[in-house]
């Protein structure tokens, strides 16, 4: 590989960008989806919080007249003893048949009727408001959540266990796989080693879903940027003063910038109609919890466990990684000689980024982590799966920055190398019509050239 390949790569550069982000359909593409996805999600966390179930703060309800159907003792006051800060102080009457609990709730103006049966193997509850009541639907629909969230409790009582067998069939489970050392010395499980073990479930799927979208976007239109010239006749004169390896490497890289800056314009967007719809949801909505809310807090909770070298070497890993198949994208189109041959001649692209996708994802896993993506150490080596893999484990500490250096370098030779390939196929194939040729047919085309 000799370094006049390269010659000229920075004024190819600069020309494909400003091609790249010149034109009017770029920008729209780019500055539209960041707005749809700012104004978007402000509107679906608004929509969310006022149409979502509010908090119950307080309750009308100071009586409750029961009718139970089952002929199963229970104890209904025991609903009184759960701690809930709204439904404690409700007095329960046993009647015993409907028509008295009616007429009991019908001369109070803050009681209830309820009749409870057994029918088809599942308990009924049915809670009647009498006439001119001063409770509200909405307050006896809440109740009625209430009965229905916390019924367990009455239900186990009506099955006759013993208070011994009741704390023994309600007793949680909670289970934890740790290391020998770890067990003698009586560690216990702290709030920041959940949260770790939650961020290597999530993180491991989010980078490689980010980098496999991300590819198959932007790796297509790399190897449409390669081909351009052979449709409109300008290589041949080019080739005159610049090496295909430098016009190849130049698109690539304005082909990898323009998406970079499209897709963290686009995260930008996101990120701002997050922090302000939060805003926006507190102000408007302050008794509103909604469970992204908690996504959120978590993200935070984690912000500890990462390190400022390791965002940034996570960060030059996805980088590299979007490039190095972008540049491997380019071979297809420096085989191509019409746009309509890219579907076959990308193959070795599709293929290597799909089996690296799933041999990431279900590939040998070791027996001690919580994440269902492999854990194989080699993956950190091979740098079609250590671009998908090796950027959550350096976040959360997994692997050392010596190994992410290592995986970082073998990358990005493997980007020069694709490059590379790529323009020596292009030098070879310039004036050749017809049917393309097939990708395993790329070593007998160098070792001819």
């Amino acid at each position: 590989m000799r370094k006049q390949s390269f010659k000229g790569t920075g004024d190819v550069f600069r020309f494909s960008l400003r091609q790249q982000t010149g034109r009017p359909g770029w920008w729209v593409g780019t500055l539209l989806p960041a707005l749809l996805l700012l104004v978007g999600i402000i509107a679906a966390l608004l929509i969310s919080a006022a149409t979502g179930e509010k908090k119950v703060t307080a309750t009308a309800i100071h009586t409750v007249y029961i009718v139970d159907e089952t002929n199963l003792l229970c104890d209904y006051s025991a609903l009184s003893l759960l701690g809930d800060e709204v439904y404690s102080d409700i007095h329960y009457a046993e009647m015993p048949d409907a028509d008295a609990a009616l007429d009991a709730a019908g001369k109070e103006p803050d009681a209830l009727a309820l009749t409870v049966s057994f029918e088809e193997s599942m308990y009924s509850l049915r809670i009647i408001r009498p006439e001119g009541s001063a409770i509200s639907r909405r307050d006896a629909s809440d109740f009625g959540d209430f009965l229905t969230g916390h019924f367990t409790v009455l239900s186990i009582q009506k099955s006759g266990l013993s208070p011994e067998q009741i704390m023994a069939l309600g007793a949680g489970v909670l289970s934890e796989a740790s290391t020998s050392e770890a067990y003698r010395e009586g560690r216990e499980r702290s709030g920041f080693e959940v949260t770790r073990e939650i961020m290597e479930m999530v993180l491991p799927y989010l980078g490689i879903m980010l980098l496999y979208f991300l590819v198959l976007i932007y790796g297509q239109g790399v190897a449409g940027s390669v081909i351009l010239e052979k449709t409109n006749k300008l290589m041949d004169t080019m080739l005159l003063s610049l090496p295909p390896e430098a016009m190849i490497l130049g698109k690539t890289l304005a082909a990898w910038l323009a998406g970079v800056v499209q897709l963290m314009t686009w995260i930008v967007g996101a990120v701002l109609g997050c922090v302000l719809g939060r805003g926006l949801v507190n102000a408007f909505f302050p008794g509103s919890n909604l469970g992204i809310f908690q996504f959120f807090d978590l993200l935070g909770s984690a912000s500890g466990l990462f390190t400022l070298p390791g965002v940034i070497l996570a960060a030059l890993l996805i980088l590299a990684g979007f490039l190095m198949y972008c540049a491997i994208a380019s071979i297809g189109g420096a085989l191509a000689s019409k746009p309509e041959d890219l579907g076959s001649c990308n193959s070795i692209f599709t293929l290597l980024l799909v089996a690296s996708f799933l041999l990431t994802i279900y590939g040998e896993n070791s027996g001690g982590s919580m994440s269902m993506v492999s854990t194989a150490a080699w993956m950190n080596y091979l740098p079609f799966t250590a671009v998908m893999c090796t950027p959550a484990r350096v976040l959360l500490g997994s692997v050392g920055i010596p190994t992410a250096l290592i995986s970082l370098a073998l990358i990005l030779a493997v980007t020069l190398l694709a490059v590379y390939v790529a323009g020596r196929v292009y030098r070879l194939l310039i004036f050749r019509r017809g049917d393309p040729p097939r990708v395993t047919d790329i070593p007998k085309l160098l070792k001819q050239g």
